[in-house]
């Protein structure tokens, strides 16, 4: 079983690319299920068990990104209005 740091690894990775000019935000997305299942499997040994579970864990990285991104904008704009 992997620790909750490989998300958590994984929101810090993706904010770090998200601060690079070079890299274009779509890229994100696709590069940090890579980037769960290597730090999975580099945290743990190699399973397949452990790559897959990496993997969906870069995907809830990008995906509580999402949300929490989408939670403070909404309440910016409702503060404003």
């Amino acid at each position: 079983m992997t620790s909750p740091t490989v998300p958590a690894m994984c929101f810090v990775v993706g904010n770090i690319l998200k601060q690079i000019p070079q890299v274009p935000n779509w890229t994100i997305p696709v590069v940090l299920p890579f980037v769960g299942a290597f730090l999975a499997v580099a945290m743990n040994a190699w399973n397949p068990n452990y790559a897959f579970t990496g993997f969906m864990e870069g995907s809830s990285a990008v995906g509580f990104n999402e949300l929490a991104s989408r939670t403070i904008k909404a309440t910016l704009n409702k503060e404003t209005k």
